[in-house]
C-alpha cells in the first residue's frame, strides 16, 4: 500500500488511523477495523482509502446491508467527492466500469455476483456477523480490508473481518478537542420490564411495546419534551410502528408538530420529513430504528429513547444521533423515558472495542436504585438524600428522582467523584493503547494538577522512578 494522499484537510486523529491502517497493512495484516464514534468522519477516513486505490489503477467496493443503507452510502460518497457506481441494476448511479462501487452484501450473495476489488470496505461492521458476510470475505482471499463502525461490541467475533484494530481517539477526547458534543441526560420513571422476556439478546418487542404505550409514558415524554427540550428538533426511537405513530399522535394533539417514519415510507417522502425537521416545521421525528445508522442529521439536539434495551450497541447508535456539530449547538439533551442510561451508562464513559466477540458490556461500576427516595446512581453513598449502601463501591454522577426529570450531569459534582471516574477511564485506555504506567499519572496531572493527583491516584499504581521524580521514561 502506498500512501494516502490529501491529508492536509483532515483532522489530526484522522491523519493518524490514516497512518496506522497503511502500518498494518504493511506489516501483512490485510484486515483492518477503524472504530472511531458516530459523527467523527469515519466516511472522510475510508474515501481516502478508496480514491487513493483507484489513483493506483486498484478497484474497491463498499459494501453495506439492504438498499436503503446503498442510498445511504451514495449520498455520503457524493458529498465526499468520490467518482463511484453503484452495482445495482437499473440504479441512477450504475456505473460498472468506475473503480469504486457500491454493493449489497445480500444482493451478492443471492445472485453470486463477486465484483473485482483490492480493497474492501465493511461501513456498519457491528452488522457483519452473518454468513452472508462470512461468505464476502471467503470470496476476496487476496483483498485488503477495512472494516468500520462506532460499535466493535458484537457478540459474535468480527474477527474474520479485522485482525487488528485501529482506535485513534476515545468520544471523550472528541468532545474535548471539539469535535463532537456530549450529552445531557435526563431520567424520568424507569418502565418496570421485570416481567418482560429476552429473546435473541433484548427484551421482547410485543411484551415491550404493552408496557411502553401506556398513555402515562406518552403524555410523560410530550411534557418533558416541552419542559427541557422546548423547539430542540428531536428524534424518537420507539418500540414499534404502532408505538411510534401514537407517540406522534400526541405530540400533534398536545401541539407540538411531530412526523412518524417507518420502513415503508418512500424515500422522497422521508427526505422530505427530514427537511421539515431541518427547518424547523417539525420539531419531533418518531420512528423505531430506520434513524440509528448511515444517516447525518447535526442539526439535531435532542434524542428522546422511548425503547428500552438490553443492546449497548443500539443504545450507542441511537444517542450517536445527537453528537455532531452543528451551529450554535454546545450539547445535545438525551430524555431518557427506557432506562437506557441507567442500564449502560453514559455515552462518554470508555469501553474497549472487541473483535473477539462478546456476552456482555459491563458497566464502569453497578447501578444502584436507593431504597429511601429511589434515585438511581452508581457507588456507595445516594447523590440525592445521603442513604449508604456499599462501603466497596465508587461514586458516580447518575441521578434518578421518581417521578421527574433530573439531569445526569457530573459537571457539579466534588471532584473526588470525577477524578475517580476519569482514573478508571484512563486505566482502560491505557490497557488498550498498551500505555506505560507512567502516562495516567501525568495525564491527571494535566487535567487535575499534581496535588489532585498524588491525592487521589494510589501511589502503588506509580512507578518508583516517578515518585523520586524522574520524568523521562514516560
Amino acid at each position: 500500500m502506498s500512501c494516502f494522499v490529501d491529508t492536509f484537510n483532515l483532522r489530526p486523529y484522522q491523519v493518524d488511523a490514516l497512518d496506522q491502517i497503511k502500518s498494518h497493512y504493511r506489516r501483512g495484516n490485510k484486515k483492518v477495523l477503524l472504530h472511531l464514534s458516530t459523527g467523527s468522519g469515519k466516511t472522510v477516513i475510508f474515501s481516502h482509502v478508496m480514491r487513493e486505490s483507484a489513483l493506483k489503477a486498484k478497484r474497491s467496493i463498499m459494501v453495506v446491508r439492504g438498499r436503503h443503507l446503498v442510498n445511504q452510502a451514495a449520498d455520503r460518497l457524493l458529498k465526499a467527492g468520490i467518482y463511484f457506481g453503484v452495482h445495482m441494476a437499473g440504479h441512477k448511479l450504475h456505473r460498472p466500469l468506475a473503480p469504486i462501487q457500491i454493493c449489497s452484501v445480500d444482493t451478492l450473495r443471492a445472485r453470486n455476483i463477486r465484483p473485482p476489488a483490492d480493497i474492501v470496505i465493511i461501513d456498519e461492521a457491528h452488522q457483519a456477523t452473518s454468513k452472508s458476510y462470512l461468505d464476502l470475505v471467503a470470496n476476496y482471499p487476496d483483498a485488503y480490508f477495512l472494516a468500520v463502525t462506532a460499535t466493535p461490541f458484537t457478540k459474535r467475533p468480527l474477527n474474520h473481518l479485522a485482525e487488528v484494530i485501529v482506535s485513534p481517539i476515545t468520544f471523550s477526547e472528541l468532545v474535548e478537542q471539539g469535535y463532537l458534543v456530549d450529552a445531557r441526560y435526563y431520567a424520568p420513571d424507569i418502565p418496570n420490564l421485570e416481567n418482560v422476556k429476552v429473546t435473541g439478546g433484548d427484551y421482547c418487542a410485543v411484551q415491550l411495546a404493552d408496557i411502553m404505550e401506556n398513555n402515562a409514558l406518552v403524555g410523560n415524554m410530550v411534557e418533558h419534551y416541552l419542559k427541557i427540550a422546548s423547539d430542540r428538533p428531536a428524534i424518537c426511537f420507539a418500540v414499534n410502528i404502532e408505538h411510534s405513530e401514537m407517540i406522534c399522535d400526541r405530540f400533534n394533539s398536545d401541539g407540538v408538530p411531530c412526523e412518524h417514519m417507518e420502513a415503508g415510507t418512500p424515500e422522497i417522502e422521508r427526505n422530505a420529513i427530514l427537511e421539515r425537521l431541518r427547518t424547523g416545521i417539525t420539531k419531533v421525528v418518531t420512528n423505531v430504528g430506520i434513524l440509528c445508522t448511515g444517516v447525518d442529521l447535526p442539526h439535531v439536539s435532542c434524542i428522546i429513547m422511548a425503547r428500552p434495551t438490553k443492546s449497548y450497541i443500539l443504545y450507542i447508535q441511537q444517542a450517536g444521533r445527537g453528537t455532531r456539530l452543528f451551529e450554535n449547538k454546545n450539547d445535545f439533551i438525551l430524555l431518557d423515558h427506557a432506562g437506557n442510561s441507567l442500564r449502560h451508562g453514559m455515552i462518554s464513559d470508555y469501553k474497549r472495542p472487541n473483535i473477539a466477540g462478546q456476552t456482555r458490556i459491563e458497566l464502569l461500576r453497578p447501578v444502584r436504585q436507593c431504597e429511601q427516595c429511589f434515585a438511581v446512581y452508581y457507588g456507595a453513598t445516594c447523590p440525592a438524600c445521603g442513604a449508604y449502601a456499599d462501603p466497596g463501591a465508587l461514586e458516580r454522577e447518575i441521578l434518578h428522582f421518581k417521578g421527574r426529570l433530573t439531569e445526569l450531569d457530573m459537571k457539579n459534582l466534588p471532584v473526588s467523584i470525577r477524578i475517580k471516574r476519569r482514573i478508571n477511564e484512563l486505566k482502560e485506555i491505557k490497557r488498550e493503547k498498551k500505555y506505560k504506567r507512567g502516562w495516567i499519572y501525568y495525564k491527571l496531572i494535566d487535567e487535575y494538577g499534581e496535588e489532585l493527583t498524588n491525592l487521589y491516584f494510589p501511589k502503588l499504581e506509580v512507578p518508583p522512578w516517578i515518585l523520586r521524580g524522574s520524568k523521562n521514561r514516560t
